[in-house]
């Protein structure tokens, strides 16, 4: 790993593996940073809440920092099937909050975000899911065209059957 990255442990799949994220310090231009956040998880209990975490979304995708403000996991943005900021519920404290959930294919995350502007919250994450994982997919490389693939087939195709013709004796040059 290079100097300004850091390890962080992946949310999804089968086993937490360590991925390179940008430290938070070299956080890019227009990522969004919502302090103070809430882990929702369920319990034996009901629904618990994790306290004082903060969620990053920048180009590496949704980051999830631990209360010292070190990584401590990225979901990235082509893991992240559906992002929606649309519940409102209270934090424990009593304080309004909007539910921010990212699903993946694995399992839904669910944060509390605490605001006293929700629809401007709302409207922010919105905003920032669809610029980043637009900039992010734009440097995924695009996979190749099934085009080529299919004229060389064809082509093969071709000289297969002017080879049987020739050894059959139906063509002649």
């Amino acid at each position: 790993m290079g100097r300004d990255a850091t390890q962080v442990v992946q949310m999804t799949g089968d086993g937490a593996r360590p991925v390179d994220a940008p430290a938070p310090a070299a956080r890019p231009r227009g990522s969004l940073v919502l302090p103070d956040v809430f882990l929702l998880t369920s319990s034996a209990d009901g629904v618990r809440a994790v306290p004082h975490l903060a969620l990053v979304l920048d180009p590496a995708g949704l980051n999830v920092l631990k209360p010292d403000g070190a990584p401590g996991a990225l979901v990235p943005w082509n893991e992240v099937r559906k992002l929606t900021a649309a519940g409102r519920m209270r934090t424990p404290s009593g304080t309004p909050g909007v539910v921010v959930e990212a699903a993946t294919a694995a399992r839904t995350h669910r944060f509390l975000v605490p605001t006293d502007d929700t629809e401007g919250l709302q409207l922010d994450v919105t905003r920032a899911a669809r610029s980043l994982a637009r900039r992010s997919a734009r440097r995924t490389p695009a996979s190749p065209s099934p085009v080529p693939v299919v004229v060389l087939a064809v082509l093969l195709a071709g000289m297969i059957a002017l080879i049987v013709l020739l050894i059959v004796g139906t063509v002649k040059f």
